[in-house]
């Protein structure tokens, strides 16, 4: 039921459950197959206002702090959080008897139970979690012995970088050795890094903003080679990656090149349409980048509201250095934003991502900062 590549954290945290089992009374076996239902044993999971390894909703966690008497608390915290569920369905366990009626009890609440008639309620989320919980709790009562023998595992030797929704068909696979410097060209692109460990994926994207208007088909993404319009649904894919940032913010020279053609008119850019902002820079790098023993020797960017340098196509072409000063951004699909790409050619028919450009030069200025 727990796949071997999470036994780790299962080892990690079974002190955890053990000790809220000593303390509060549940099975510890039964808190961590329920945190392996709720969080996938995930400390930082958050789905539907549920937090923490426990799934809890703080309302419930401020309610069980209280008559535990806790200063203060946080369900980001596993000692916490396991110690408020441990409580919270011993609290259940004591009004409801059996175990099942009591798992529903935590996963539904008290009142949706004691409505049901002090049963599991009718209702296909709450049958599933009983039903989950219950069936991990017997494969974790029969293998827990051997996970726990196991030497520890170490960090993987590659990762998976994905961008939601979780179904793109082409991910790209990393070395584990590469993972620091992509979550720190992650943080200066001001994109979203998130390491799953029990999956063994990297989920990259853009950070959400409420007060942002949407875009058509969903939301400004970052794309992963190999995905298309036609099998990633409502998420359209595109030449580069799409970086939210205020419009106004300073675009900089990732690397050194020469500018091909900047302009205003966005003639080379048919796509771009009201209220989008047209600016563009195409640079041709210094040292082009070869990925699959294909050349990408282009830097694309897109959607600029104001140029430093005009270079009209055909042209000598300007030089620039790496970090100086291109222009700043505009709008896209009405979205701040900057368009960024890697490309083979000018018409833009193959790109790579910019994290492997990054791992070329040894770093990337971002093209935004």
């Amino acid at each position: 039921m727990i796949p071997e590549s999470a036994f780790p954290f299962v080892q990690r945290y079974w002190p955890v459950f053990d000790e809220a089992s000593k303390k509060h009374g549940p099975d510890g076996k039964l808190l961590l197959s329920m945190a392996w239902v709720l969080s996938a044993l995930d400390p930082k999971a958050e789905h539907s206002g549920a937090r923490g390894l426990m799934g809890m909703s703080p309302a419930t966690a401020e309610e069980v702090a209280r008559k535990l008497k806790l200063a203060s608390w946080d369900l980001f915290d596993p000692p916490t959080a396991v110690q408020l569920g441990a409580a919270y369905l011993a609290a259940n366990l004591d009004r409801f008897l059996t175990v099942s009626v009591s798992l529903a009890a935590y996963y539904a609440g008290p009142g949706a139970v004691a409505k049901a008639g002090n049963q599991v309620p009718l209702l296909r989320p709450v049958e599933r979690f009983v039903r989950d919980v219950t069936a991990t709790w017997g494969w974790v009562r029969a293998n827990l012995p051997d996970v726990l023998s196991r030497p520890i595992d170490t960090e993987p030797t590659h990762w998976l970088v994905v961008a939601p929704p979780d179904n793109w068909q082409s991910p790209i696979k990393v070395p584990s050795t590469v993972v620091p410097a992509m979550a720190e060209v992650a943080n200066r692109l001001g994109l979203t890094f998130h390491r799953d460990d029990v999956l063994r994926k990297l989920y990259v994207g853009l950070p959400r903003r409420t007060s942002e208007p949407a875009v058509a088909g969903g939301q400004l993404i970052l794309p992963i080679p190999g995905a298309t319009k036609a099998n990633n649904g409502a998420y359209e894919s595109d030449s580069g990656i799409d970086i939210m940032v205020p419009v106004g913010t300073p675009v900089v020279a990732a690397a050194s090149g020469t500018i091909i053609y900047s302009e205003s008119n966005g003639l080379h850019t048919p796509w771009n349409r009201p209220p989008d902002t047209p600016g563009c820079v195409l640079i041709a790098l210094d040292r082009p980048f070869e990925y699959k023993r294909k050349k990408h020797p282009f830097i694309w960017m897109a959607h600029l509201s104001w140029l430093r340098y005009n270079v009209p196509d055909g042209s000598s072409g300007r030089h620039v250095e790496q970090g100086e000063l291109l222009g700043r951004t505009g709008r896209g699909r009405n979205v701040p934003h900057l368009h960024f790409g890697v490309v083979a050619d000018r018409e833009q028919t193959e790109w790579v991502h910019p994290f492997q450009l990054a791992a070329y030069f040894g770093w990337m200025g971002g093209g935004s900062r």
